[in-house]
């Protein structure tokens, strides 16, 4: 019987993108699963949606609806993994450059028995979906959208979503305990689940890379742990630590909360936090489509 380490077989699949210009080989190189589009198409087609903190967040949903429309025929918005795995496996200046809101969210709720003991506070971090998405929700133009700085939802909502429910689709969810072993090949849109426990002692700061890459909030964050080491080494290169920003310390637990999930350029990769106040983000969701058919429209 053939044993197949399946990290072993991602490492070595992976390696095969590290090139030091990509852009510069004769070999159009596949974009993560995705064998109908390339790193190309997205480099040559993306768009980002800049909208600048106003006080009140409606920057973000502003910023993704314009994002969503852009890349509605023949693209999608990108989300965290999506994003790591480029700035990973590129040398492309807007990589690093430029940082991006991730079309992923962490909700923070309490469980109700489907993954840990009921009651349990827990996190749930959504790749390319997410109840931002909701409809009902991106489209409410009420100012009670926000909680404390925090994007506010419903016990509804939430206990939809641990269903793995989400305006009407169904998304798999996944065990912080499964996930950190690794999945090669995933969904664009799934989630993973952790006790905030865990993401409230993750580091903020990491100086060690064997602490990096085991890190469980880094892993549900940049969707797998076979390149984590790749891409410490890379953002290293800008400072003396790599950043893994998030606001999870005395969290008031009201309502159930949703943070979007920031990828910062250069040595900060993750961030979270209010997306309402004075310090709150600029939001820059990045959409691509597979060709030019959108390119003279206003968004």
């Amino acid at each position: 019987m053939i044993i197949i380490d399946i990290e072993d077989v991602a490492k070595s699949f992976m390696s095969s993108f590290l090139e030091d210009k990509i852009e510069s080989s004769k070999v159009k190189k596949p974009f993560l699963n995705n064998n109908s589009i390339f790193l190309d198409d997205i480099v040559n087609n993306l768009k980002l949606f800049l909208r600048r903190n106003e006080g009140d967040g409606r920057n973000f949903r502003n910023s993704l609806r314009s994002a969503l429309k852009y890349s509605s025929k023949k693209g999608y918005v990108l989300s965290a993994p999506e994003i790591i795995f480029l700035k990973t496996f590129t040398s492309y200046d807007v990589f690093w450059k430029n940082f991006f809101t991730a079309f992923s969210e962490e909700v923070v709720w309490k469980d109700n028995g489907t993954f840990y003991e009921e009651g349990t506070p827990i996190v749930v971090v959504t790749h390319g979906t997410g109840l931002f998405l909701n409809k009902k929700f991106s489209n409410h133009e009420s100012e009670d959208f926000t909680y404390n700085g925090f994007l506010k939802y419903s016990e509804e909502d939430f206990y939809s979503l641990l269903k793995g429910e989400v305006d009407g689709e169904k998304i798999p969810l996944y065990s912080i305990d499964v996930f950190k072993k690794g999945i090669l090949y995933l969904p664009r849109e799934y989630g993973v689940v952790l006790p905030l426990e865990i993401a409230v002692n993750s580091p903020m700061s990491f100086y060690d890379k064997t602490v990096f890459v085991k890190d469980p909030l880094i892993i549900a964050r940049a969707g797998n742990p076979f390149y984590l080491d790749l891409l410490y080494d890379k953002a290293i290169k800008f400072a003396k630590e790599v950043k893994n920003n998030h606001g999870y310390e005395d969290l008031d637990l009201t309502f159930p909360i949703g943070l979007p999930l920031t990828i910062d350029k250069e040595n900060a990769v993750f961030t979270t936090g209010t997306i309402v106040g004075d310090n709150n983000l600029n939001a820059q969701y990045a959409a691509f489509v597979k060709n030019d058919e959108n390119e003279e429209k206003e968004y």
